[in-house]
C-alpha cells in the first residue's frame, strides 16, 4: 500500500501537480487514505445448464449470492430494487431471467428504462452480448430515443421486439404520449426495469416519479402488471425510495460483502493565491491527469462544468507535448455533443484509444468504458453519493488496484472533505428525496394524465397508492372541467429533466452541432459570450426561440458575465419569531435573475470589449428565510456584514444536515439585502428542503460557524465566508462580525419562540 502510495506522490511532484513540501511560502496540505480489497461471496443455488453454458463462453464460471438471489425473486415473479457496489454485475442479475424469459415466451416483452442516452446504448451492448451467448433462438433488442432516425423509430413502433431499451424523456414522449401506437408491446410487458434509481432525485427524480406513476397507471388500465426491477449502487434508502418512485412494494436484495476494490486515496487542498485560483486549479488537474498517464493508468477526471472540461482537456493536449506524452489519447466528453461524437468516444476508451477522458456528470453511472484504473475529482460532487458514484468507475474489478486522487476548490465544502478524509470515508449515504406531493410539477403532469386516461370514471382498486393522494386529488378535479383535445397530447411541454424545459440548438453556419438547456442558455450562452464546445471556441451572435447561433472565435478568447438577484416575498405559509426581534419563514418568492453585462477577455486576460447588455428571468421558488422585524432590535447593529454572512454560513450547513445536493439549495448573495437572509430550493414547486429548513435551521447555521471557524483565515476568504459584490471596504474584521452575528442570533433563538405564525389565518398569534 505505502509503495503505491509513494510511486503516485513521486510522479505527481515530477508533473508539479502536488507541491506538498514548502515553495515559495506555500505548501499543499495533503491528505492519504487506504481501503483494502473486499472479496465478493458466490452462491452455489443452481442455474439451468443453458445458463451455465452462456456464462461460461462469457468467462463466468459462477454468480455472486446477491446476483443469485435478485435471479431467484425476479423468477418467482417479485418486484425487487437491487442495490450493490458499481461493477458488482446488477446488470447480469437482471439480464438472466428476462432473457430466458424471452426465449421461451415468444409474446413476453421487457422495457429497460435508464436515466441517460449514454447508459442505455452500453447496456445494450451488454444484453447482446449475453444474448449471443445463449446461441439460438435469441431475442432482439434496439434502444428507442432521440439518438435513433425517425424512419427507424416508425418501424420499431409497427413492429417492436422483444425488449427496447429507452430513457425517461421517451417514456414520457412516446411510450405514454402516444400510448395508443404502443398497446400491442405494452399489453404482453412482462418486466420493467429502472436502473440507476439514484439518479432520481431533487427536480429530475420528483417529475421522474410522477412519469412513473403515471405509466404504471396507464398499464393497470390496459390490464397489465408487469415485474419490475430497480438498481442502484449508492442509495441509503432504496426501498423507501422505490415506493416513492412508483407507489408499489419490493423485495430488498443487496450485497452482503459489500465486495470492493483496493483504493488508494489523495486528498489535496492546493495552496493558491485566490486571484489565480481558477487558473491555476485546471492546471494541477490536467498535470494530474497527465501524471496518471505516464505512470500507465487509464484515467477518468471529473470536472465541475462543460466549460471545464473543453478548456482542461484543450490545455492537457498541449501540456502533453511537453511531456513527451500523445495528445491523441486525451478526450473531452459531456451532454451537448452528437451521438455520433460520444459514442465514439465512449468506443476509443473501451478500446484504449483513449487513455485520458475529461468529463462532466455524463459518465458517472454505468457506463462500461473499459477498465480504468484512476479518477480524478476536481472538486466534490453534489453529494457524497456521487463522489462514491465516480470513484467507483475506476477499479471496476474488486481485485485490481484503483487510484482516486481529489483536488478541493476554493469553497467551505471541498475544503472540509480536503481537511477531513475520514469524515468522507465514514460518512453515510444521503437519502434520496423526491417530492410526490408537489403541487406545482403535479400540475404540469396533470394534462398529461389527463390525455392519456380521459376523466377518471371508475375507481381503480389500489390508484391512491400507485398514483399518490396528492396527484389522485388533482386527477379528479381536473376531470370535471377536462375536454378532450385533438391531435397531439401536451408532453412536449412538460419537461422532465431541465428545469427551463426547453433545449436549444447549437448552430454555426447553418449545422447543429449540439445542444444546450434552456437553464444554460441564460448563463452560459447570453449573445455575445463566449462558449467552448468540442474543443473549439465559438461566440453567441444571436438567439431565434429555440436556437443558439455561433460564429468561430479566437482559441482561448473568454467571457467574463456578471450577474445579480432581486428577491419578492410572494407568500409566507409558516413563521416563529422571538419578541419583535428575529423571526424565521417558509414561503415563496419570486426571484429575479440579472445579467448585468459582460468582459470579453484574451488568452492573457486582457480585457478586448465590455459590454452593459441586460438580460432578465424569473423564477418562482419555495425559501425560507431568517429576518430582522425591528430596527429597534439589539441585533440591527451590525446587521450590514451579519446578514451578508448569514446566508453564507447556511449555505455551508444545510449539505451537513438535511439529505439534499449541494446545488438543491441556493442563496442570494448577489443582492444588497440588509434585513432578511434568504436560502431557497432551486427545484421549482419545491422538494421540501425548504420546509425542512424551517425545523432545523438552528442545527444548519451551528454547523456553517464550526466550518467557518476550523478555516485558518482571519478575514474571510472564498473557503469559508467571502465578500459579495456589493460589499465595499470590507476590513479584517468581517469573518469575526458575520460568526459573532450568527452567535447573537443562536442565543436570541435557544428558548422556544414567543409567536408562531397560523397557517389558517396568516396571522402571529402567541405560541
Amino acid at each position: 500500500m505505502k509503495m503505491a502510495m509513494r510511486e503516485l506522490l513521486g510522479v505527481l511532484r515530477e508533473f508539479d501537480a502536488i507541491r506538498d513540501e514548502m515553495i515559495d511560502g506555500r505548501k499543499d496540505q495533503v491528505c492519504t487514505g487506504f481501503i483494502g480489497s473486499i472479496p465478493p461471496r458466490y452462491s452455489d443455488l443452481p442455474l439451468s445448464k443453458e445458463v451455465r453454458a452462456a456464462l461460461a463462453s462469457l468467462g463466468i464460471s459462477k454468480l455472486y449470492e446477491h446476483q443469485m438471489e435478485a435471479i431467484r425473486y425476479i423468477t418467482k415473479g417479485k418486484n425487487v430494487v437491487i442495490v450493490s457496489p458499481t461493477a458488482s454485475g446488477k446488470t447480469l442479475s437482471f439480464n438472466i431471467p428476462i432473457l430466458a424469459s424471452a426465449r421461451t415466451n415468444k409474446k413476453a416483452k421487457a422495457l429497460m428504462v435508464y436515466p441517460t442516452k449514454a447508459l442505455s446504448y452500453d447496456q445494450r451492448a451488454q444484453l447482446e452480448r449475453l444474448s449471443r451467448a445463449f446461441g439460438y433462438n435469441c431475442p432482439d433488442s434496439w434502444s428507442y430515443d432521440g439518438d435513433v432516425p425517425e424512419e427507424h423509430r416508425r418501424a420499431l413502433r409497427k413492429s417492436p421486439p422483444p425488449i427496447l431499451l429507452t430513457n425517461p424523456e421517451y417514456l414520457h414522449l412516446s411510450f405514454l404520449g402516444h400510448w395508443d401506437k404502443w398497446q400491442h408491446f405494452l399489453k404482453d410487458l412482462v418486466f420493467l426495469v429502472i436502473d440507476e434509481i439514484h439518479e432520481y432525485r431533487g427536480f429530475f427524480g420528483t417529475n421522474a416519479a410522477l412519469l412513473f406513476r403515471r405509466f404504471l397507471y396507464k398499464l393497470k388500465q390496459l390490464g397489465v402488471s408487469p415485474r419490475i426491477i430497480l438498481s442502484s449502487a449508492t442509495c441509503a434508502n432504496p426501498r423507501e425510495h422505490a415506493f416513492r418512485l412508483t407507489g408499489l412494494d419490493f423485495a430488498l436484495v443487496t450485497d452482503s460483502s459489500n465486495m470492493r476494490p483496493e483504493r488508494h486515496l489523495l486528498f489535496v487542498s492546493p495552496d493558491i493565491p485566490s486571484f489565480k485560483f481558477s487558473e491555476i486549479f485546471m492546471l494541477r488537474v490536467v498535470r494530474t491527469a497527465l501524471a496518471c498517464l505516464r505512470m500507465g493508468l487509464s484515467t477518468i477526471c471529473f470536472c465541475p462544468t462543460r466549460k471545464f472540461v473543453e478548456e482542461a482537456s484543450g490545455y492537457a493536449k498541449n501540456e502533453a507535448r511537453k511531456f513527451n506524452l500523445d495528445p491523441k489519447c486525451v478526450v473531452p466528453y459531456r451532454s451537448g455533443y452528437t451521438a455520433d461524437e460520444r459514442r465514439s468516444i465512449e468506443n476509443g476508451l473501451r478500446t484504449g484509444e483513449y487513455k485520458v477522458v475529461f468529463s462532466t456528470n455524463a459518465l458517472e453511472i454505468g457506463i462500461d468504458i473499459g477498465r480504468l484504473d484512476a479518477c480524478v475529482l476536481a472538486g466534490f460532487p453534489d453529494n457524497v453519493m456521487s463522489a462514491w458514484q465516480r470513484i467507483g468507475r475506476a477499479g471496476r474489478s474488486w481485485d485490481k488496484k484503483a487510484y482516486v486522487i481529489y483536488f478541493a476548490q476554493n469553497n467551505p465544502v471541498d475544503q472540509f472533505y480536503a481537511a477531513n478524509i475520514n469524515s468522507f470515508l465514514e460518512r453515510p449515504l444521503d437519502e434520496i428525496v423526491v417530492g410526490i406531493d408537489n403541487e406545482e410539477l403535479i400540475q404540469r403532469h396533470l394534462p398529461c394524465l389527463l390525455h392519456e386516461n380521459g376523466p377518471l370514471k371508475t375507481k381503480m382498486e389500489g390508484q391512491a397508492r400507485l398514483l399518490g393522494e396528492a396527484f389522485l386529488s388533482a386527477y379528479k378535479k381536473g376531470s370535471k372541467r377536462y375536454r378532450p383535445i385533438p391531435g397531439p397530447g401536451p408532453h412536449k411541454k412538460v419537461p422532465i429533466r431541465s428545469t427551463g424545459g426547453l433545449l436549444w440548438k447549437l448552430t454555426q453556419n447553418g449545422k447543429e452541432i449540439g445542444t444546450i438547456s434552456d437553464q444554460q442558455v441564460f448563463r452560459e450562452c447570453y449573445i455575445g459570450a463566449i462558449y467552448n464546445h468540442y474543443g473549439r471556441c465559438y461566440r453567441v451572435t444571436a438567439h431565434s426561440a429555440d436556437e443558439v447561433f455561433l460564429s468561430s472565435a479566437q482559441q482561448g478568447w473568454r467571457t467574463e458575465p456578471s450577474f445579480y438577484s432581486i428577491p419578492t416575498i410572494n407568500e409566507v405559509q409558516q413563521g416563529e419569531r422571538w419578541r419583535d426581534e428575529i423571526a424565521v419563514y417558509y414561503g415563496i418568492l419570486t426571484i429575479f435573475d440579472n445579467l448585468a453585462g459582460y468582459k470579453l477577455l484574451d488568452q492573457n486576460g486582457n480585457v478586448l470589449e465590455e459590454s452593459r447588455e441586460q438580460s432578465t428571468r424569473n423564477m418562482h421558488v419555495r425559501s425560507f428565510w431568517i429576518s430582522m422585524e425591528s430596527d429597534s432590535s439589539s441585533l440591527y447593529s451590525g446587521r450590514v456584514q451579519g446578514f451578508k454572512g448569514l446566508e453564507q454560513l447556511m449555505r455551508i450547513g444545510a449539505p451537513f444536515v438535511i439529505p439534499c445536493d449541494r446545488h438543491d439549495l441556493s442563496g442570494l448573495a448577489n443582492t444588497n439585502q440588509l434585513t432578511a437572509a434568504f436560502l431557497h430550493e432551486t427545484v421549482p414547486g419545491g422538494i421540501g428542503l425548504a420546509e425542512k429548513l424551517l425545523s432545523v435551521w438552528r442545527a444548519v447555521l451551528q454547523q456553517g460557524i464550526k466550518v467557518a471557524e476550523a478555516c485558518a483565515c482571519e478575514a474571510g476568504c472564498p473557503r469559508c465566508i467571502h465578500a459579495n459584490r456589493f460589499d465595499r471596504g470590507v476590513d479584517s474584521t468581517r469573518k469575526s462580525a458575520v460568526v459573532n452575528y450568527a452567535k447573537r442570533i443562536l442565543r436570541k433563538t435557544q428558548d422556544p419562540p414567543d409567536e408562531e405564525l397560523d397557517q389558517a389565518l396568516h396571522s402571529w398569534r402567541p405560541r
